[in-house]
């Protein structure tokens, strides 16, 4: 399965994640639940391009419940960083260690995909 590349944004003062597939393009947005936003290419809206989470840390914890994120089919590469071929979720968790735990990196690479889901 082929992977996307991802540039991942967080801004802690307002605590907004975006997940932008590069190249970066126009969209539109849908709303899941808890502010977590899919964004489709304008053109063809079957088309994914990236991913918005508005309030991130506090609504991290209901990651798992149905409705907020979305099974899909892609695999994801975060630009910078080595990991590969991470599922959404994965970027998910990997995002909130870096951005809001704050943990150091080498550690962090391994944690994203070998443990467990968080618990909060």
């Amino acid at each position: 399965m082929e992977s996307k590349e991802l540039e991942v944004v967080y801004y802690r003062a307002k605590d907004y994640l975006y997940l932008h597939v590069v190249p970066r393009r126009p969209a539109v947005m849908e709303e899941t639940n808890y502010e977590f936003y899919i964004r489709y290419d304008y053109e063809n809206t079957n088309e994914i391009v990236g991913f918005e989470w508005l309030g991130f840390s506090d609504y991290f914890s209901a990651i798992d419940e149905p409705g907020v994120i979305p099974d899909l089919p892609l695999r994801f590469n975060i630009e910078g960083a080595d990991l590969k071929g991470l599922t959404l979720r994965q970027v998910l968790y990997w995002a909130y260690r870096r951005y809001v735990l704050r943990l150091p990196s080498p550690r962090l690479e391994r944690m994203a995909v070998d443990l467990a889901p968080l618990r909060i």
